[in-house]
């Protein structure tokens, strides 16, 4: 952290009407973007407004939960939000926080949202995904970190259609098919051959990805992890790596991947006990096995 307190950054209004928001537009590929900074640490908010400000992002920011729910309202491009509670006492932000994203995911599934927590383990990281969250960074944060995964997502936003722009071509935005199964990555819906349709979260869609361009083979865990975490590359640079770094990482991998393999069968009413479709390969990771599909239950 640097010594001298950074600036202050614009303050968002807890609520503003969406008639006086300025219009939403699709950036250039270069372009930075608007974004909005919810956190109950004062000092969490400034200095992620900071770092992104002298990278000429416009960001707003405020302590106040509620704004997460109407965020895609004010023409905003993403949503930075840190729910943890221990920084505000006997207040209720972190679950309030939680209960307004999922209001914002009913209302706005597409727009980018990373979370920020403190020392999360792979429970806390799993359970983010779950509630709507693209990408976890921890925090304290590393200011290159955050950038890059800001101007990752707002890239990824960029690409996807709008009322007045006809789509761009990306090819990690294509529709995967094999046999009955039908992905499309712009809405986030999985459709099986049974006509369940399944919607699912960015993590949960780049598995589903990475299992259908490569049905009836084993995945590993390590592997699967890196596409969830760094959207669809699938490296990890390891060059910093050390033996009980590596044994962390690991161990790390294996159990945050089987927690959202886990929500995955749940969605697809995939038995755990005697899974059809996403069969677990015992020292190596899963396979998908693109049969008939989990019935509707």
């Amino acid at each position: 952290m640097p010594a001298s307190e950074p600036p202050r950054s614009r303050h968002a209004p807890a609520t503003r009407s969406a008639t006086n928001a300025p219009a939403r537009t699709t950036p250039t590929a270069a372009a930075p973007g608007r974004v909005l900074v919810v956190a109950p640490d004062e000092h969490v908010r400034r200095w992620a407004a900071l770092c992104l400000q002298v990278h000429g992002h416009d960001v707003h920011d405020t302590a106040d939960a509620d704004a997460i729910e109407t965020a895609h309202q004010n023409g905003h491009d993403l949503l930075l939000m840190d729910p943890d509670a221990r920084a505000q006492r006997g207040t209720r932000h972190g679950l309030d926080a939680w209960q307004r994203l999922r209001g914002l995911r009913d209302r706005c599934p597409t727009l980018p949202v990373i979370v920020l927590q403190a020392h999360g383990g792979p429970t806390d990281r799993t359970a983010a995904f779950e509630r709507g969250a693209d990408a976890v960074i921890d925090h304290p944060f590393d200011p290159r970190e955050l950038r890059a995964r800001v101007a990752r997502l707002l890239n990824l936003a960029r690409f996807r259609p709008t009322a007045d722009s006809p789509p761009t071509p990306d090819p990690q935005d294509e529709p995967l098919q094999v046999g009955g199964w039908w992905l499309n990555p712009v809405t986030r819906q999985l459709h099986t051959p049974t006509g369940l349709r399944v919607q699912v979260s960015e993590p949960e869609m780049r598995l589903l990805r990475a299992f259908l361009r490569a049905p009836h083979s084993a995945l590993g865990r390590d592997h699967l992890l890196a596409l969830v975490s760094d959207g669809g590359s699938g490296t990890r640079d390891t060059t910093a790596d050390t033996p009980d770094t590596t044994l962390n990482a690991a161990s790390t991998a294996a159990r945050t991947v089987d927690m959202m393999v886990s929500r995955l069968r749940q969605k697809l009413h995939d038995n755990p006990q005697a899974p059809r479709v996403i069969q677990t390969v015992r020292g190596v990771g899963y396979l998908f096995e693109a049969g008939d599909g989990p019935r509707d239950c």
